[in-house]
């Protein structure tokens, strides 16, 4: 049995815990048995290719790919959730096994910068329409306490 399906929890820097909670909040995070799985795979393979393209469309490893998901979204998942997900980009085309690791296609890397693209511009139309709402609301905001509301609300800040 896997330390995750233990319940243990690796905070860096911390001691090893035993959960029931961090079972529950695994299992549940994207409802891994709903449609045989096929919801938590979809997951999955959107964030392998999320990693893919932070590293320039590229996993040097498993073991890195499974790492960046702990760096990037706090996410446990095993090396062995990972391994059909790149075994299947690669059936599929859209990536090549290099030196131990992947290497996305080029067309899907322009799929992924072109959906990249398309998202920045959806932010900044809605981020354009936010600001609309906001003068209508207080006309006499100053353009620094929207810069300020702008900020915290791209970074999440409270």
């Amino acid at each position: 049995m896997s330390s995750t399906e233990q319940g243990l929890v690796n905070a860096p820097g911390a001691e090893q815990v035993l959960s029931p909670v961090a079972d529950v909040r695994r299992l549940a995070q994207y409802r891994p048995f709903a449609r045989g799985g096929l919801d938590l795979r979809a997951v999955l393979h959107d964030l392998v290719l999320a990693v893919a393209a932070l590293e320039g469309g590229k996993i040097t490893s498993l073991l890195a790919c499974r790492d960046a998901f702990m760096d990037c979204w706090s996410l446990q998942v095993e090396i062995d959730e990972l391994r059909p997900i790149l075994d299947d980009l690669v059936e599929r085309g859209e990536a090549t096994r290099k030196l131990g690791g992947f290497l996305l296609s080029s067309t899907l890397l322009a799929q992924l910068e072109a959906r990249a693209r398309d998202s920045q511009e959806t932010e900044e139309r809605g981020l354009r329409e936010w600001e609309l709402a906001v003068r209508e609301l207080d006309p006499g905001l100053s353009n620094e306490d929207l810069e300020l509301l702008r900020s915290d609300l791209r970074d999440g800040s409270t």
